[in-house]
């Protein structure tokens, strides 16, 4: 008897540490970050990424809606990791619409848009988006987290209505730890805001060169010096895909039941 129920006792405490443990990692699928999403600056970027443009023959990009939400999303990612891969480990072409050809360039540090635009500028991955040829429109996210800016610019071909928007917001992002699950807006707190739309667009996009085979990815990474003070770490991404193939990735979990059978079938045999 004594024995029985210090197996039914010590099943219980498992079972409990089982549950513990799946709740916990359930929790940890996400990790919320609260911050203020700054459009005015990304507005300021706009232009100093057209005036680049213009000084080097090629079109203005349009700024769309669709790829602002991205870049300001993908700018609050990058608090949890500063990279071209999302937290949730797939590729950072996931969080926005493109076509034909894509790119991003993501930063931290730098203060105002001048200085990020600066070190993007002194870097050939990201001056190679910003001038491409290819893209014919952009988002751009700013994300203030922690007292620190971070930046991120989504390239894209195609067309699109502009999007001039202007003010701030303060937001809460669920920032997306596990591959399938997207990261998402849950607190978006209007402090001023306001936007503008015209019905100008862009031409229609034309597929990048490459040497490489269609299903080929293209990246590069490069890290810039801070053009701040010297207490302040600025540092730039870059990386460019040339394909119209997405990845996906995949991940499969053994079931918290198949688990706790298991368990009980060997403290019952």
């Amino acid at each position: 008897m004594k024995k029985t129920i210090s197996i039914i006792i010590s099943a219980t405490i498992i079972i409990s540490a089982i549950f513990t443990y799946a709740f916990s990692a359930f929790g940890a699928d996400y990790k919320t970050v609260s911050g203020t999403f700054n459009y005015s600056y990304a507005s300021e970027v706009l232009e100093l990424v057209n005036k680049e443009r213009a000084a080097n023959g090629l079109k203005a990009l349009t700024m769309t809606e669709s790829l602002t939400d991205g870049a300001m999303l993908r700018a609050a990612e990058t608090t949890v990791s500063f990279s071209h891969t999302r937290p949730n480990g797939e590729s950072c072409f996931t969080a926005f619409e493109w076509n034909s050809a894509a790119g991003e360039n993501i930063a931290y540090g730098q203060r105002t848009p001048e200085q990020v635009m600066q070190g993007w500028m002194n870097s050939s991955g990201h001056r190679a988006n910003i001038l491409n040829s290819s893209f014919t429109t952009i988002g751009i996210g700013c994300f203030e987290y922690g007292g620190r800016l971070y930046w991120s610019q989504a390239f894209s071909g195609g067309k699109g209505t502009a999007y001039n928007p202007s003010g701030s917001k303060s937001a809460t992002v669920e920032v997306s730890l596990k591959s399938g699950v997207q990261s998402k807006v849950v607190s978006n707190i209007s402090t001023t805001f306001s936007t503008s739309t015209t019905k100008q667009t862009t031409s229609k996009s034309t597929i990048a060169k490459s040497t490489t085979k269609a299903s080929t990815r293209a990246t590069t990474q490069t890290t810039a010096k801070s053009t701040t003070k010297a207490t302040t770490k600025a540092t730039t991404k870059a990386t460019t895909k040339v394909s119209t193939t997405k990845q996906q990735n995949s991940s499969s979990k053994r079931s918290i039941y198949d688990i706790i059978n298991s368990i009980l079938q060997r403290l019952f045999k």
